[in-house]
């Protein structure tokens, strides 16, 4: 497996190296001009040449936001974080087996995300009515469906977090990225909410689950009033008060 993921890992430089060598060529033609944006840019773009010349993914390297802003326009594929899934057996769920183990050392050693999971057993488990389910994943160890343990993961590497809004009709979810504060958060709904944002009332979902209403939540304190510092949390769910 780990060679698997040296093959994939060279094809994807070799596919970035020739996005960016291309765009070198068409860059180098204007920054003779004295531009010196796109001498930047070149610059940038020759740094990405030579990692990428060396067999190394992009994200081997650090990168300023202003060198990033150079680069995000090219879509390239190993600036990009990734994450490992090891499609094992029902008998290596625990990742101990040795092609796993050694897979989960690749990984680590490309500073790359990883995580077990079992395909065959994933699709037999969703088909199960949510009793027989719960018995099935007692039984393999299992404290919730692979897929959530996938999703959780690639939010965890991409540092994303997930926020709710709820009201009569609706509850939906948003996606902001860790460290996003209220005013950010209201801002993914319209953003004219950026700039209007006043306060926001706000508490967890697992208030929700454990007291059933948004009534039963004020009558036991747990909702709260938050202003415009407040670093939103995973689970949060949000009422904003936003001026004109």
């Amino acid at each position: 497996p780990e060679g698997d993921l040296e093959t994939v890992e060279l094809e994807l430089v070799l596919a970035d190296l020739e996005t960016v060598q291309r765009n070198v060529e068409r860059v180098a033609k204007k920054a003779r001009l004295g531009d010196r944006e796109l001498q930047a840019e070149l610059a940038v773009l020759e740094k990405a040449v030579a990692i990428l010349e060396d067999g190394r993914s992009l994200r081997s390297e650090s990168w300023t936001s202003e060198e990033r802003g150079f680069l995000r326009p090219l879509f390239l594929l190993t600036i990009k974080d990734v994450l490992v899934v090891a499609n094992v057996g029902e008998d290596d769920l625990d990742g101990a087996g040795d092609a796993p183990r050694a897979l989960a050392v690749a990984a680590a050693n490309r500073g790359l995300g990883f995580l077990v999971f079992c395909g065959e057993l994933e699709h037999g488990l969703r088909s199960m009515d949510p009793d027989e389910r719960a018995i099935f994943q007692k039984e393999f160890g299992l404290t919730e469906p692979g897929l959530d343990r996938l999703i959780r993961s690639t939010y965890e590497l991409l540092a994303l977090q997930t926020f709710f809004t709820a009201g009569e009709k609706e509850i939906r979810a948003w996606t902001v990225c860790q460290g996003a504060t209220a005013p950010t958060g209201a801002g993914e709904i319209h953003s004219d909410f950026v700039k209007g944002f006043i306060r926001a009332e706000i508490y967890s979902v697992n208030d929700l689950v454990e007291h059933r209403s948004e009534a039963a939540i004020k009558a036991a304190g747990q909702m709260r009033t938050e202003g415009k510092g407040y670093v939103l949390q995973e689970g949060d769910v949000c009422h904003f008060l936003v001026g004109r």
